[in-house]
């Protein structure tokens, strides 16, 4: 062979990594704030030198754990890690803390040593291995679950690695795992096999941590397992804890693991909402901290080491075990489901644990205790979760996989929010243009018209929603807090305020307690002066009649939950309905006074959120585009002069998110939006003329509608966690057993069908 061809050729070779795939981060539609980027920054760097580190460089076995400080390797690798550290160093690529060149070497080791020489039997590996010769080591299973941790990262370099060996090698190792033959003959896939005694006993038949083993299983070109297997494996025990109702199994990495690869966001199957559950279990493992004595911002049990050994512990509910350990992955893997409560505590951790590699393993704040290790899979998850919160790295590579979207499909996965990437970017741009003009309404109040303690409710939880996007800083936000809460009438005057002001204000109070603790007592002080019973009593109060579907249910909910009026009271409420939807005070279903208190208040599947659902379904049938302001329609002559406001329009984003995307976008090309400060409040759709004005109330209205949807209920979920809250749920039928089950499991209840828009 010619030389120079010889040396052409191996240079191209060389230079393959570099030329053939695209290398980087995907666009993000939900930048994160800037300090919150650059401590994310540091923290990822630490945990990825972990899997660069202490693996070997001849095999690209990465240990099961190591020392924290680094002082001593791993000696055992286990295959889980390999599977994290394959993602990480296409992370680090990506993010350009290690040469391309090197990232796709390790890769390209790594798979090799796995398809050429490593022991695997149908293409499942043995849990656990010897560092040094790849041997199987403690007896250990094959294990189906690790098995699957590990395809995911391989999974995850074919598709950042594509056009090279390395996306050749990733697909045979995939199409090689007999999937099917893990099932033993059975319904469900099993845990494991080994050479003495054959499958284990166990099964994946509840819920737990192993959707992308079931999902990686269906869609196996090679050898897929029937679809009857993903419908098999029961979806329970659901649980309700402070008002959250979820899937649950205990350890907190159980609704971690497959979502840091799987984009569950804005997707369902027949069965459940596999992402707002594990949003609802980090929140609800949050707050069960709390409640039994751990201290603020140092939350999160999970599968770990403690003083006296390995615990797969977590909660609710509470076992004897939990004696206080507090381990930084729970948070560390939670991070896009709940950023500043997460974010928080890891800021706080850092006071007791900051090591070579991150975060020890876990830490007793009580004792002093610090584990000497850190181990690959916690390490692991927090990695691949603060990089999706950034930047949504590992679901955009993971997710391009044709059998994981064939899957998906087959499982019957559909799209409950918006579709695309630009319609996400979308609507954080019309949130930040609110804020704007929000910000700029209260700056220019008058001081001869005050805001009406309705409009200080709203303006408070406004706050909370535009720091939850991350359009404001929490420095900031609390400025604006304590002005607002500056602007109370000390004391307030009760006589003339309505109930809807009055529970307006409760609601904001509230929330901004939850979101900011230090105007807590300020805030509960005022919630607690508030005279409930001037407006609702044991006899039904001076409302007169008051309907379930009017924003006035919000007043008697709280007189219920402060104690001031009976349970009773909410049965009085009239229930007269105009075809499926409730009736309002003004004698008719009306859009503003249906959604309002769900604001708050989590209303989906209780008869007031399906009215809701179906009053705006009803409108966007009839018109386009909708979201009419019932109190400004008129008639003149034969014509009707119908008032659209785009807040009532966004007020559905839960229900009908693509639908009220293409509203907005409709009233905006219609003139609606003025190009800095967001929409109007209202567009005359006779005329096609914009009523140039905005208030405090609609536009805040839509900035909270906004974060609610943007933020997986960024609001809703603050409100529920709070103590008078939850009790007034338990006290009133509707919410303790509402009619459709207000959960992240999906009610079978026929839903209104998917509209068409113009």
């Amino acid at each position: 062979m010619n030389l120079n061809w010889v040396v052409v050729r191996a240079l191209a070779l060389a230079l393959l990594p570099t030329m053939t795939w695209a290398r980087g981060l995907p666009p993000n539609p939900n930048p994160v704030p800037t300090e919150d980027a650059a401590f994310l920054e540091e923290v990822e760097r630490r945990c990825f030198r972990f899997f660069w580190e202490q693996a070997n460089p001849t095999t690209g076995l990465i240990a099961d754990r190591a020392r924290a400080d680094g002082s001593e390797p791993g000696t055992v690798c286990s295959i889980a890690s390999i599977g994290f550290g394959l993602t990480g160093i296409c992370i680090a690529d990506a993010r350009g803390w290690i040469p391309r060149a090197e990232a796709y070497r390790r890769v390209l080791t790594t798979l090799r040593h796995l398809w050429e020489k490593q022991e695997h039997v149908r293409g499942f590996y043995y849990h656990f291995l010897d560092m040094k010769t790849g041997a199987r080591v403690w007896n250990c299973e094959l294990s189906s679950i690790d098995t699957a941790l590990l395809m995911a990262g391989v999974l995850t370099a074919r598709q950042y690695y594509r056009g090279t060996e390395v996306e050749r090698l990733a697909t045979r190792l995939y199409e090689r795992v007999d999937w099917d033959w893990m099932r033993n003959g059975g319904d469900t896939l099993t845990m494991g096999w080994t050479p003495e005694n054959g499958f284990l006993e166990a099964r994946w038949d509840g819920y737990s941590e192993h959707p992308m083993l079931y999902l990686m299983a269906l869609g196996s070109p090679t050898h897929p397992v029937p679809l009857d297997t993903w419908m098999k494996w029961k979806r329970e025990p659901v649980i309700t804890y402070a008002g959250m109702t979820y899937l649950q199994c205990p350890p907190l990495f159980t609704h971690q693991y497959s979502q840091a690869w799987v984009d569950f966001r804005d997707k369902r199957d027949a069965f459940a909402d596999y992402w707002h559950n594990s949003v609802l279990a980090t929140h609800a493992h949050r707050q069960f901290c709390y409640d039994i004595g751990y201290a603020p911002n140092l939350w999160g049990i999970t599968a770990s080491d403690s003083r006296t050994g390995y615990r797969a512990w977590g909660g609710p509910p509470k076992t004897p075990d939990v004696d206080g350990t507090v381990v930084p992955c729970a948070p560390g893997g939670s991070i896009p489901f709940a950023p500043s409560e997460c974010l928080a505590a890891l800021r706080e951790m850092q006071k007791y644990t900051w090591t070579q590699y991150g975060y020890a393993d876990a830490f007793h704040p009580g004792t002093g205790w610090v584990n000497p290790d850190v181990i690959g899979l916690d390490v692991g998850i927090t990695l691949l979760m603060a990089e999706n919160y950034r930047s949504g790295f590992v679901w955009h590579y993971f997710m391009r996989n044709p059998e994981i979207q064939r899957a998906m499909t087959l499982a019957g996965f559909r799209r409950t929010g918006p579709n695309t990437v630009r319609e996400t970017r979308y609507l954080h741009t019309l949130a930040r243009d609110t804020w704007r003009g929000l910000a700029t309404i209260e700056k220019t109040r008058s001081q001869s018209a005050p805001a009406s303690l309705g409009d200080i409710g709203l303006h408070l939880t406004s706050i909370v929603a535009a720091h939850e996007l991350g359009i404001i800083r929490q420095q900031v936000a609390e400025k604006q807090i304590a002005r607002a809460l500056k602007n109370l009438p000390s004391p307030c005057s009760w006589e003339t305020a309505s109930a809807r002001d009055a529970a307006m204000l409760a609601a904001g109070l509230i929330t901004v307690a939850q979101a900011f603790p230090r105007f807590r007592e300020q805030c509960d002080s005022v919630v607690r002066a508030i005279p409930w019973n001037r407006w609702v009593s044991a006899s039904g109060g001076s409302l007169g009649l008051a309907y379930l579907g009017s924003d006035v249910r919000l007043a008697y909910f709280f007189a219920i939950a402060s104690g001031e009026a009976p349970p009773e009271v909410w049965d009085r409420l009239d229930r007269s309905k105009t075809g499926n939807c409730l009736m309002s005070d003004s004698n008719q279903p009306d859009l503003l006074e249906q959604y309002l208190p769900s604001l708050w208040l989590d209303e989906r599947e209780t008869v007031m959120g399906r009215s809701a659902q179906n009053l705006a379904f009803t409108e966007m049938q009839s018109s386009f585009p909708w979201g009419r302001l019932g109190g400004d329609e008129e008639s003149t002559g034969s014509q009707t002069k119908a008032i659209v406001g785009p807040h009532l329009a966004a007020m559905a984003l839960a229900d009908f998110p693509r639908e009220v995307v293409a509203n907005l976008q409709e009233l905006e090309r219609r003139g609606a939006r003025h190009p800095r400060y967001g929409f109007y409040d209202a567009l005359d759709t006779t005329t096609g003329k914009a009523q140039k004005r905005f208030s405090t109330q609609n536009q805040a209205m839509l900035l909270v509608s906004l974060a609610n949807h943007l933020r997986h209920d960024a609001i809703r979920r603050r409100f529920q966690a709070a103590s008078l809250v939850a009790p007034g749920r338990a006290l009133i039928e509707d919410y303790r057993q509402p009619q459709f089950r207000n959960c992240s499991v999906f009610t079978l209840e026929p839903r209104p069908p998917d509209i068409r828009t113009p």
